[in-house]
């Protein structure tokens, strides 16, 4: 199996502008405004999307708007958490634990349990990108609240 060239640059690029946009949110003024210009675009594009696929099946709305409130609550959460903390503290914290949750939620919400593989391999991909959040040091006391945030984003995330 050969990696498509045209593919691996669309995902190094999705990367890229992944980390633009966090990046933005965080040193932005006012992250609120920055995210709902982000979000201004990124709908526009979706609505012109629209124009050429067709329209979801009725029972699929209900996933839809789940995962759109869902949504909604990572933007809150995240915002949140970068007007609290730092990038280097808030993006691995909510990156990283979101594979812990998400396997937990597969577990309860669907009966799926990795095998053990699986399972150490989560655990280390997450403890290693949790790691990043505490490779000075604990975070001061006063850092609480961009954990709390950056937690609830990583639930949110595996939502």
């Amino acid at each position: 199996m050969t990696l498509d060239p045209l593919l691996a640059v669309l995902v190094l690029l999705s990367a890229v502008f992944h980390v633009a946009w966090n990046t933005s949110v965080r040193i932005s003024g006012d992250r609120f405004l920055t995210f709902g210009l982000i979000l201004s675009v990124v709908t526009l594009i979706g609505v012109i999307l629209t124009a050429i696929v067709p329209v979801p099946a009725p029972e699929s709305w209900p996933y839809l708007i789940a995962s759109g409130a869902a949504h909604v609550a990572y933007i809150v959460f995240l915002t949140l958490a970068y007007e609290h903390g730092a990038l280097n503290l808030v993006y691995p914290l909510a990156r990283g634990s979101s594979p812990l949750f998400a396997s937990l939620l597969a577990v309860f919400a669907v009966g799926e349990i990795p095998r053990t593989g699986g399972i150490i391999g989560i655990f280390l991909i997450s403890a290693g990108v949790i790691g990043l959040t505490f490779s000075s040091g604990w975070p001061r006391s006063g850092a609480l609240k961009p954990l709390v945030y950056a937690i609830g984003t990583g639930l949110l995330i595996a939502c």
